[in-house]
C-alpha cells in the first residue's frame, strides 16, 4: 500500500487529477483503503495496481478523452452502452444534439457517442445546422455499427452555402471545385487541450 501524497508524487498527477479519476471509476475503489492514524483520515492505494493504472491512463489521456479512457478500460468496449445521463454529464457534446437523440431513448451505444461527439466538435468548427448533423449521425450511426471509426475522415463539402459530410475509410481525391474542410476522426476524438 502506498499514500496518497506519496502516490502522487510517485506518479505525477494533481490530486484533482487523482480525485477525478477516481470519481470515474476510472481507478478501482477496491484499490483504496482508508485508515484512521493519529486521529486523522489517511489513504492508501494498492500500490502495483494503482501506479499501473495510472500509467495507462495518462497515455490513454494523450489521445483520448476521460469518458472515452472509461470506455476504453472497461471491458466490452464495442458492446458498452451509454446512459442518458451518462450522455448529459460530458461537456464536449452538444446539449440541443443530445436532447434530439435522447428524445426517443434512454441508451445509446459506444459508437454512437463517439459520432454524437464528433459531430458535436464538428458542428462547432464549420457551423453546421442541427438538421444536418442529426441527420448525419442517424445516417453514419447505421453504417457504421460495430466499425472503427477512428481511421475515419469526414470531409464537409459547401455548394451554394449549403453543407454536405462525406465519411472516408481511405483518402479520397475530390476533383470538382467544391471548398471543403477535412478532418481526421481520430483528431476529434483526442483530448481537447
Amino acid at each position: 500500500m502506498i499514500e496518497k501524497e506519496k502516490l502522487i508524487k510517485k506518479v505525477g498527477v494533481s490530486y484533482g487529477e487523482l480525485h477525478r479519476w477516481i470519481r470515474e471509476d476510472l481507478i478501482d475503489s477496491d484499490w483504496i483503503q482508508k485508515s484512521k492514524q493519529k486521529g486523522m483520515v489517511v489513504t492508501s492505494f494498492d500500490e502495483s495496481k494503482t501506479v499501473s493504472r495510472i500509467e495507462k491512463i495518462k497515455n490513454l489521456l494523450e489521445k483520448y478523452s476521460v469518458f472515452q479512457v472509461k470506455s476504453i478500460l472497461s471491458e466490452g468496449i464495442k458492446n458498452r452502452m451509454i446512459t442518458k445521463e451518462e450522455a448529459m454529464k460530458s461537456n464536449d457534446l452538444n446539449p440541443v444534439v443530445l436532447a434530439s437523440i435522447f428524445a426517443d431513448k434512454n441508451i445509446i451505444t459506444f459508437q454512437e457517442y463517439l459520432l454524437i461527439e464528433v459531430f458535436s466538435r464538428l458542428k462547432e468548427f464549420e457551423n453546421l445546422p442541427d438538421t444536418l448533423v442529426l441527420d448525419s449521425i442517424k445516417h453514419f450511426g447505421k453504417h457504421l455499427e460495430n466499425k472503427d471509426i477512428n481511421d475515419c475522415s469526414i470531409h464537409v463539402l459547401k455548394s451554394n452555402g449549403k453543407p454536405h459530410i462525406l465519411l472516408s475509410k481511405d483518402d479520397i481525391c475530390i476533383t470538382s471545385p467544391l471548398p471543403f474542410a477535412s478532418y481526421k476522426i481520430a483528431d476529434f476524438l483526442k483530448k481537447k487541450v
